[in-house]
């Protein structure tokens, strides 16, 4: 929000555009990739979280990682690897939507 101009609303405002319209025509568009992108790049990593995961589970609610755990426990190493396969697959389905949605909106990694 700090990176666009207070021009932009300035400029809005003197046009006699709504905050509303404003909002939705010049200031979403502007933060929609960085939206987006921090949003798949926190879902990613929350995805693989362990550790918060099982310290705040109940039967009632089993997350992934708690249910790798469960099968690593019961000795079930033939679901816990075709799980963990699925796993990968939708991580690596999410980072290729990730990608593309950046290059469409202009989100580049910084090196």
């Amino acid at each position: 929000m700090m990176q666009i101009h207070s021009e932009l609303d300035e400029a809005a405002q003197v046009a006699g555009v709504s905050w509303a319209r404003n909002f939705f025509k010049v200031v979403l568009p502007l933060l929609r990739p960085g939206l987006l992108a921090a949003w798949f790049w926190v879902m990613v990593h929350a995805y693989r979280e362990l550790t918060v995961a099982l310290m705040l589970a109940r039967s009632q609610n089993r997350t992934a990682a708690v249910v790798i755990f469960d099968l690593w426990e019961e000795g079930s190493f033939l679901l816990l690897s075709a799980f963990g396969v699925i796993m990968f697959v939708v991580l690596m389905a999410l980072s290729a939507i990730a990608y593309v949605i950046g290059r469409r909106f202009g989100v580049q990694e910084q090196y």
